[in-house]
């Protein structure tokens, strides 16, 4: 029979609730028969660590849930465990002969394991609300081709050693936020960390419907996210009370470092904002695992756990597509063909987001002018679109970065080797080498192969982008200059 069986489970918790019983009045637990309830560990803390106060405390309450609804067989289990009375005495007191005491004991033992088991559901089901009210209302109830990456970070999270901090990154629009949600919501499920924070670090969100919606809210800093964290995780914290940021810090890393938390920064959307965070997380880290979203790699960083999220491939993006129009009832995409919906994949790749714009505006255009507009960067949501995902990295390039970015479509999907975009660019190798860096750092670039050759290749979103709009951005650049 598998251990996972219920009734196998059931048994062996009577079990140690037997155990448990018995050691009521032992001094000097080592361990608890009962760690293996996700309530445990919280009563434990209440407890300040004791392991004999936090057992008692989970069997008294138990043994108050029972004697609700089976007065005797509580008063049974009371009176021979916690008061430590004799069989014969006890028996005697309660009228009954010992036979029956002891029957009443053996049939009392399942009815304190369901009051247990209760209890603990109930914990959880309050951890749970508890937690997911931390996290943004989904943007999804279907998730399509994150299987293989989400399952990726699941694992990372669920070991109980280093690396400690994890960054999720890839292009806007790519899906890291919707990722690691999801996976949150799988943690949060397992009850595998203690608690749950997520702060977020963006200035704003781009909605399905093409526009670019601020949040009201200051640029992340180490105080903020501090105090943030704190707000979150520790009831009774008022933000702004009369303490030190090094005493507020204490605070939270003294917490942080009691158990194991799971903290998710999201939207990191520029290098200064991680290089500024990176210290004090490492500091924080260790039970405690960091969750990092961002736009740009950190591959220089050698304690991160560096994991890409990749573009849909067809068969992922055509669900997402049929999806989203049976969500919308856009009754022309649910009766078009795969044929009939490859160009739109072919024009954004598999940018979620992108493919998610190009379906919601199906229910006013048709698809040839839609792509017609994505490679001319015509209409408010295309310029929408292109602006959130690739504004902010533009502005941050050099002239020399611009330059080789815009050269970027001449290179085939396969990409291009090195010496061919030295000869491309016109530029020396060490000068090349170093833009290459910055624009593969802000997922610009994508570079593939292996230890001995690199090719480096846009997405199809990019190659849109560049057509058109990118050159409206150094047109407008230039007039401000003059």
């Amino acid at each position: 029979m598998n251990v996972e069986d219920p009734i196998v489970v059931f048994e062996a918790l009577q079990e140690n609730i037997l155990q448990a019983l018995s050691d009521w009045h032992h001094p000097y637990r080592q361990t608890s028969p009962l760690q293996s309830l996700y309530i445990y560990s919280k009563v434990l803390e209440e407890h300040h660590g004791n392991i004999q106060q936090a057992t008692n405390h989970i069997l008294k309450q138990a043994l108050e849930r029972l004697a609700l609804d089976h007065e005797e067989y509580a008063s049974v289990l009371q009176s021979r465990y916690i008061d430590n009375e004799k069989v014969e005495s006890a028996a005697g007191r309660m009228n009954i002969s010992d036979a029956t005491f002891h029957r009443k004991r053996n049939e009392a033992l399942p009815l304190l394991t369901e009051a247990v088991l209760r209890i603990d559901r109930e914990a959880m089901l309050k951890y749970r609300t508890q937690m997911e009210a931390r996290l943004a209302p989904s943007s999804y109830t279907q998730y399509f081709g994150r299987e293989k990456v989400a399952g990726v970070l699941i694992d990372l999270l669920n070991q109980q050693t280093a690396p400690w901090i994890a960054t999720v990154i890839g292009m806007g629009g790519i899906g890291k936020t919707s990722l690691v949600d999801s996976v949150v919501r799988q943690v949060i499920k397992q009850a595998s960390f203690f608690e749950v924070g997520w702060v977020t670090a963006s200035q704003s969100i781009f909605n399905a419907g093409g526009k670019i919606l601020p949040i009201t809210q200051p640029t992340i800093s180490t105080a903020s996210l501090v105090e943030k964290l704190c707000t979150q995780l520790m009831p009774g914290f008022t933000a702004g009370a009369q303490r030190s940021s090094e005493e507020t810090l204490a605070m939270l890393e003294k917490r942080l470092k009691s158990a194991p938390h799971l903290i998710v920064i999201d939207n990191l959307e520029t290098l200064a904002d991680v290089e500024l965070l990176l210290p004090l997380l490492r500091r924080l880290a260790n039970p405690t695992k960091f969750v990092l979203t961002t736009r740009h790699s950190l591959y220089d960083e050698p304690d991160l756990f560096h994991l890409k999220v990749p573009e849909l491939v067809w068969k992922d993006a055509l669900g997402l597509m049929r999806w989203e129009a049976e969500q919308r009832n856009i009754q022309s995409v649910l009766n078009a063909s795969d044929v009939d919906l490859y160009p739109i994949f072919e024009a954004v790749g598999g940018n979620p987001l992108a493919l998610r714009l190009v379906i919601g505006l199906l229910h006013r255009h048709p698809l040839k002018g839609i792509l017609a507009d994505l490679v001319a960067a015509r209409g408010k949501q295309i310029e929408a679109l292109y602006t959130h995902i690739y504004g902010q990295s533009w502005s941050r390039l050099g002239a020399i970065e611009q330059d080789v970015l815009v050269s970027m479509p001449l290179v085939s999907e396969e990409g291009g080797r090195f010496e061919m975009l030295v000869s491309m660019c016109e530029l020396d190798e060490s000068t090349l080498r170093r833009a290459l860096d910055t624009l593969v750092t802000f997922n610009l670039i994508e570079a593939r192969g292996d230890l001995y050759e690199r090719r480096y290749t846009i997405h199809s979103l990019t190659r849109a982008f560049l057509h058109e709009q990118v050159i409206r951005w150094q047109q407008r650049g230039e007039e401000l200059v003059a």
